[in-house]
């Protein structure tokens, strides 16, 4: 794993962060959450596998883009971090917030390797420098959701299933579970070409540009019909109905373009929000920093941190 990590490079980063909404009703809850979306550049040499090459033109990524507009980056062990990712590792660890991931020890592994410092030598060595610059902790939610017994846990179906027992809670919402909602916000975009517009005196002092964000409702529309055969009708008013996609085959072709950085985190972040007004606060410290692994029942733990 470290060499895979030392020899590829992150291309998009997706970060959500989501923000709670206070002084509300206990039974009723909302968030706010901005969504961004970073393409990276690695300098100097970096290795593409032929899978993830085809799978990312698959999902209308543009290599042409990155090269053009990807934010630079070389590793922290080679040079000073570019501004930007000094920003977002500082507001973390001092802010306290914690990192919700869903199975994501390579996602860890690359942040660590790309914007902190060189790959310890040993899993334990991570292990402990990571749990010390993040003594937020980390929640992964895949492993929160097997702690529940769910029948799937991949984070497509969870996010589906969280928003639909979200929603049945819209009539009879209690304390202990209440009915939340999530106000996204349009997704920013860092661009190069708003920097030079900066630099030019055009443009709203140089804001960054906000795009909309491409909906998915393919992907929506058919886990929510998968949850209308799980689960039966929800209570809560559903924009879509099982007649749009007529079989299975046709739900699972319409998912497949449902894949980008950004909005892979907000289902993680979502489904986040969900657990913790499910799940009881001893569970969920349980679950902290336990990361699940492929094929094993025994969680990887990191330490407590000093």
């Amino acid at each position: 794993m470290k060499k895979t990590v030392e020899t590829h490079a992150i291309v998009s980063i997706g970060l959500s962060v989501i923000k709670k909404t206070p002084g509300q009703d206990d039974r009723y809850q909302s968030y706010v959450c901005d969504n961004f979306h970073f393409l990276t550049l690695k300098q100097g040499n970096f290795t593409v596998n032929t899978e993830t090459g085809k799978f990312l033109v698959k999902h209308h990524f543009s290599f042409d883009r990155l090269f053009a507009d990807g934010i630079p980056y070389d590793p922290a062990g080679q040079q000073t971090l570019h501004a930007l990712w000094k920003g977002i590792l500082t507001a973390l660890a001092e802010g306290h917030i914690p990192l919700v991931i869903h199975h994501g020890l390579y996602d860890l592994l690359y942040l660590y390797h790309s914007f902190i410092g060189p790959l310890p030598k040993t899993l334990q060595g991570f292990l402990k420098e990571f749990a010390d610059r993040f003594p937020s902790g980390v929640y992964d939610t895949k492993y929160l959701v097997e702690l529940e017994n769910w029948d799937a846990s991949f984070l497509s179906f969870v996010f589906a299933r969280c928003d639909r027992l979200r929603q049945d809670r819209y009539k009879k919402p209690t304390r202990e579970r209440p009915y939340f909602q999530v106000t996204v916000q349009e997704p920013v975009e860092y661009r190069k070409e708003d920097k030079k517009r900066k630099s030019e005196g055009e443009g709203d002092k140089g804001e960054r540009k906000k795009r909309k964000e491409t909906k998915p409702e393919s992907y929506c529309k058919q886990y929510a019909i998968i949850m209308d055969h799980q689960m039966g009708p929800s209570d809560y008013p559903q924009v879509y109905t099982s007649s749009l996609v007529p079989t299975v085959k046709d739900q699972v072709e319409a998912i497949q373009g449902a894949h980008t950085a950004h909005f892979d985190a907000y289902m993680t972040g979502f489904a986040f929000c969900y657990l913790t007004h499910t799940m009881t606060p001893t569970q969920l410290k349980n679950g902290k920093n336990k990361l699940k692994l492929r094929g094993l029942d025994i969680p990887l733990t990191f330490p407590t941190p000093h």
